[in-house]
């Protein structure tokens, strides 16, 4: 990821950010996962060309890993979008 940020790759290390976000939500460490969000959301505001809304989908997994009915809501709300 630091390659890709030295490079000013942000398409990459979106793609590197969506790998790692995937992981630790596997692993249960959400708290990271978390953090690599607020990251991606950073990188996505970055990004001209959106074709695929990583950081919509990321938010949607995180979120739907939620005890909270209203978080899994919204992931499914943000899920249907995409």
């Amino acid at each position: 990821m630091a390659l890709n940020r030295e490079l000013g790759d942000l398409r990459e290390l979106a793609n590197n950010h969506d790998y790692l976000i995937q992981i630790l939500i596997e692993r249960g460490d959400l708290k990271r996962a978390q953090i690599s969000l607020l990251d991606l959301e950073q990188l996505n505001r970055q990004l001209k060309n959106k074709v695929v809304n990583l950081y919509l989908l990321e938010k949607a997994l995180v979120l739907k890993t939620s005890l909270r009915a209203r978080d899994r809501g919204k992931a499914e709300e943000i899920l249907t979008l995409l």
